[in-house]
């Protein structure tokens, strides 16, 4: 399958994903009060539906309910999210950026690592 049918799809499905994550985490912090990492905890596993349905159904066209697949998407999506985890961490506590703003880095770089990953071994035929 070649990349470029599944790029478009996977931005699709990355966008959407990074939406509902970055409206989540800010209402979450907003109006449920959490701070920042928890917020981004919620806002993260709510992401992570929307990106695996999308991404396994049709972006590398994988059936979801293949354990093999989805434990190796949740390995990927632990380290996505570890990662998410520091940059917010180090952003937003150590210097003091605005929760939005580490929110736009991480939106902005780690989709692109968990793109490769993805396609070359967590949802790899």
């Amino acid at each position: 399958m070649s990349v470029r049918r599944q790029l478009p799809w996977f931005a699709v499905f990355g966008l959407a994903a990074s939406a509902a994550h970055f409206a989540v985490a800010l209402s979450a912090q907003r109006w449920l009060g959490l701070e920042p990492l928890t917020a981004n905890t919620v806002a993260f596993v709510s992401a992570l539906a929307i990106s695996y349905l999308g991404n396994s159904i049709v972006t590398f066209r994988v059936e979801p309910r293949r354990g093999a697949a989805f434990a190796r998407f949740v390995v990927l999506s632990l380290a996505s999210f570890a990662l998410n985890q520091l940059i917010v961490y180090a952003l937003t506590v150590r210097l003091g950026w605005p929760f939005w703003a580490s929110l736009l880095v991480v939106i902005s770089t780690v989709p692109i690592a968990t793109f490769v990953l993805a396609r070359n071994w967590a949802l790899a035929r």
